[in-house]
């Protein structure tokens, strides 16, 4: 190759040598950033795992022991009230009635539902102090708000439920125990036999006016309504309890209410005093199915940690969202919400 040859060819070799490394380097540049991606959303990926782990730990620790206090407080005390009135799977007023009427039954059944309805306040006051564990754990899912917010009401229904039973319940109770007492003191003095009698000779006495007014206390009571409202006709019933809500007293009300009411009042004496244990085994029988629903709000938040619980120790090739989860766990193959006492 003569000079010029030789001159004119190095150029065009050394742009190749140029493009070539810049591809190279480029290459590397790549390869070395992919690498770092890659390693960082590894470590992201691990942080996350063990973040998930610690969050279900808390979340178990969390769950074990509500779980423990609502099959160990709540429903075996839910359970020992029920038996202690004789309430089995199907209602049966004569039989719950003699089972009243057993010495120291009624007793008895007050004291049993005191228990399951403070068991019922155990229970929240627990979740209460659990919150503090829970809360973050749910503010770190997708959705977060949502889910907190779906806790906090179920945290009011289970206060709600505890205190309607307090309210009106064990409330109610004591009233128509108070009322069968001033009864039984009047016909002790009295001793008829039956309601006819008893009347008459209280309305000679001057004093049935006075049962009459205590009566009207427990019906005029609104926390009272849903069992005193039983009192009514079919079909009269919610006449009944607007006209009980918007009045004060008996000359406010319309004929047709007004008379209902003092029916119902005259009524209630007369079976408090002929078989008082009768109307103690409705009220139970209501006390029963409040409790049922407090149960079932306590256990519909062990179902909600539950879910959680599955959701946070998921794969991460599982793509079941976490309010699917839910769902499933409240269903009869899993937890069944809506059947299963525990």
């Amino acid at each position: 190759m003569d000079f010029f040859g030789y001159v004119f060819s190095q150029p065009i070799q050394l742009g190749f040598d140029i493009a070539t490394s810049l591809t190279i380097i480029g290459s590397l540049s790549y390869f070395v950033f992919s690498m770092r991606r890659k390693a960082k959303e590894e470590r992201i990926q691990r942080f996350d795992k063990q973040v998930r782990a610690v969050a279900a730990d808390q979340l178990r620790v969390s769950l074990g022991k509500l779980s423990d206090l609502f099959i160990g407080s709540v429903i075996e005390s839910s359970e020992s009230f029920k038996r202690a009135f004789g309430l089995s799977s199907q209602s049966d007023l004569e039989r719950e009635t003699r089972r009243l009427q057993m010495e120291g039954q009624t007793e008895l059944s007050i004291e049993r539902l005191e228990s399951a309805n403070d068991a019922i306040g155990k229970f929240y006051e627990e979740l209460h102090k659990e919150k503090y564990n829970i809360i973050p754990v749910i503010d770190s899912i997708e959705d977060n708000s949502e889910l907190v917010e779906q806790f906090n009401v179920q945290l009011s229904k289970i206060s709600e439920a505890f205190n309607n039973q307090n309210n009106s319940t064990r409330a109610l109770l004591h009233e128509l125990r108070q009322l069968a007492a001033d009864i039984k003191a009047m016909n002790n003095e009295l001793n008829c036999d039956t309601f006819e009698d008893f009347h008459k000779r209280t309305q000679e006495e001057g004093v049935f006016d006075t049962l009459m007014e205590k009566a009207s206390r427990v019906f005029y009571d609104d926390d009272y309504l849903y069992w005193t409202k039983t009192f009514v006709s079919d079909g009269k019933e919610s006449g009944f309890e607007h006209a009980v809500r918007s009045t004060s007293s008996l000359r406010e009300m319309d004929e047709e209410n007004r008379s209902i009411f003092i029916q119902s009042c005259a009524f209630l004496i007369s079976k408090l005093l002929e078989n008082k244990e009768n109307i103690y085994a409705q009220v139970f029988f209501e006390a029963s199915r409040k409790q049922s629903e407090s149960n079932k709000a306590c256990k519909d938040v062990l179902i909600n940690l539950s879910a959680i619980l599955k959701y946070l120790l998921k794969s991460d090739t599982d793509t079941t969202s976490l309010f699917a989860i839910v769902e499933c766990y409240k269903n009869e193959n899993y937890f069944d919400l809506e059947s299963a006492i525990r």
